[in-house]
């Protein structure tokens, strides 16, 4: 199965992944072992009929000319984007452990010169040795180093700078049983710079977190070889804890200061583990503006599905979703605190779940920027290898996708 993809840019018909976890979209699900696809595609209007069909040139850039490539196990290890001259843009490289642990990431640029990369170097499956970041294939700017008990517990981390200088460190203190952590940050001077302490229930679940950053303590703190014998100040600079109501399924985070406290937010969950309400309380006198109080309720169908979210804060939104029988979304409405839709998408769908007619509305008025029709030409393993996006009834453009299969 290959694994749910993101990426920070936009595509027409979407982000490719084998999972059928997409309500939005299923052109984001490659069917069958997937080795690597190329989609290279051709505009077919000129720069007056694009002006007349409203779609501008600074998109071109973000639209579907790229090469992918994937591991045996399914992980993205290759993405190359190009223009639409079909120059490279930028790409990608990334490398995974055989049970799917991410541990290289390598971009580069039009000249296929490295820009950043990152290295997880790992002694084994739970402990994580150091991680390296640079913008060179030569020059490591950042190196972290992690440290372990003999219960693979993290216990130090050490930050270095390009000149391999010391310049920040992390020691933690775990007491009764692993269930509280006392964490102490300094400097390269051993100066300690915040604590945190944490606390958990037999669940793992964090009931209590508290933070340290009264410099008159911290500049007091003898040295991170006392953590583990530090007598704790009796009042935190900020405090939370948390409550967890089993029978009633809700979490509840509350703020301490000052000997007072107050709920912040609230997370109400159905039988089923969903969240069905969700509630933040606004901090009294807040001095940087008007801060109302929000909540926001959750309706699911049998199947699952979200069907509705509303929000309620200085104003009232309601969000409406229906499915189709394979589980994708074939219509969306934003419903203003006036009760009329201001906003509102609809998908239709062939057989394969991909989208042959997209239409987005706003104030009722149907938006021909974003609204298009689609046609599809497929393969024997269900993926298309051929799409023709329609707009205004003109013909946009055309794309061709080429697979290979393990």
């Amino acid at each position: 199965m290959l694994k749910n993809l993101l990426f920070i840019f936009l595509i027409p018909y979407g982000v490719y992944s084998q999972s059928n976890n997409s309500h939005l979209s299923s052109e984001t699900n490659l069917k069958g072992k997937v080795k690597s696809f190329s989609i290279r595609s051709e505009w077919l209007q000129d720069d007056y009929k694009e002006l007349k069909l409203g779609v501008l040139n600074e998109y071109d850039r973000i639209y579907g000319n790229y090469y992918m490539e994937f591991d045996a196990n399914g992980n993205w290890s290759k993405f190359e984007h190009y223009y639409r001259n079909g120059d490279l843009d930028w790409g990608r490289n990334t490398v995974y452990t055989a049970d799917g642990r991410l541990i290289q990431e390598i971009n580069f640029d039009s000249m296929r010169s490295i820009t950043f990369f990152w290295k997880n170097i790992w002694e084994n499956q739970a402990r994580m040795n150091r991680a390296l970041f640079g913008n060179t294939d030569t020059t490591v700017y950042y190196r972290k180093l992690y440290f372990y008990d003999l219960n693979d517990s993290l216990i130090k981390t050490e930050d270095y700078d390009t000149n391999n200088l010391l310049i920040t460190y992390k020691v933690i203190v775990y007491q009764d049983n692993y269930k509280t952590k006392i964490s102490g940050q300094f400097d390269g001077l051993d100066s300690l710079k915040f604590l945190i302490k944490e606390v958990r229930n037999k669940s793992g679940q964090i009931t209590n977190s508290y933070m340290e950053s009264n410099m008159s303590f911290l500049t007091s703190f003898p040295g991170f070889e006392f953590l583990d014998k530090l007598e704790l100040p009796e009042q935190w600079s900020s405090e939370e804890f948390y409550r967890y109501k089993k029978k009633s399924k809700i979490k509840e985070k509350w703020l301490v200061t000052d000997n007072n406290k107050r709920i912040e937010e609230k997370w109400v969950y159905d039988s089923k583990a969903r969240l069905i309400e969700y509630y933040y309380f606004a901090p009294p006198n807040y001095s940087c503006g008007v801060i109302h109080d929000e909540v926001e309720t959750y309706k699911y169908d049998s199947k699952g599905n979200m069907i509705e979210r509303t929000i309620k804060g200085y104003s009232m939104t309601k969000l409406l979703y229906e499915y189709d029988e394979l589980g994708y979304c074939v219509s969306s409405k934003r419903i203003n605190d006036k009760g009329k839709v201001d906003f509102e998408e609809r998908w239709n769908r062939d057989n394969f779940g991909n989208t042959i007619e997209y239409e987005r509305y706003s104030g009722g008025v149907k938006d021909e920027f974003f609204s298009y029709t689609a046609q599809y030409i497929y393969d024997d393993e269900g993926n298309w290898t051929s799409r023709k996006e329609f707009r205004k009834g003109l013909l946009y453009y055309t794309s061709k996708c080429e697979y290979e299969y393990y």
